[in-house]
């Protein structure tokens, strides 16, 4: 048997937050490089709020918990779309959401939303990768699923060869 994860040992949970609100959260303490839970869902073409971009065309539905796992601009773990793997960046205290920047997995999302991350990082308004500031885009770019990475490249070089245009 494998590595159990944080969620199989009850280190972690759904809770309801509020108002018909959800969220992953940390029941005990996650260390730093503790495997929180494995992306789980069936593959789709249409993209939704509870979906993660995959490939260029494709998302996952993704299942609980990932499922309500929240944004923030300052994460605690970090989603590698290859593996599945929701992984603790930083030390998780008990009653702390469990977050991701969705912009690292997210071209351009099918919801956009305020972010209420409250984080000193917080860049207001989620919208996906696309929609970055070039200096934003720089600090997260080691942190990009490969398929986002991709499109990112891709627009690179779109705009490389708009300026040779002119």
């Amino acid at each position: 048997m494998g590595v159990k994860t944080a969620f199989q040992l009850e280190k972690a949970g759904i809770k309801n937050i509020g108002k018909n609100f959800l969220s992953f959260q940390a029941f005990e303490a996650i260390s730093v490089g503790e495997l929180v839970d494995v992306m789980r869902g069936n593959v789709v073409k249409q993209k939704s709020r509870f979906t993660v971009q995959i490939s260029k065309n494709l998302h996952m539905d993704v299942v609980e918990p990932i499922k309500y796992t929240n944004h923030s601009c300052n994460p605690n773990c970090k989603l590698d779309v290859k593996t599945g793997q929701l992984t603790a960046v930083k030390a998780i205290k008990p009653g702390q959401n469990i977050t991701f920047d969705y912009c690292t997995t997210e071209y351009e999302m099918e919801e956009h939303f305020k972010c209420n991350c409250e984080s000193d990082k917080c860049r207001g308004f989620i919208q996906g990768f696309k929609y970055l500031k070039p200096n934003e885009k720089k600090l997260i770019l080691p942190k990009l699923s490969e398929c986002i990475k991709e499109n990112y490249l891709n627009e690179e070089d779109e705009r490389v060869s708009i300026k040779s245009v002119e």
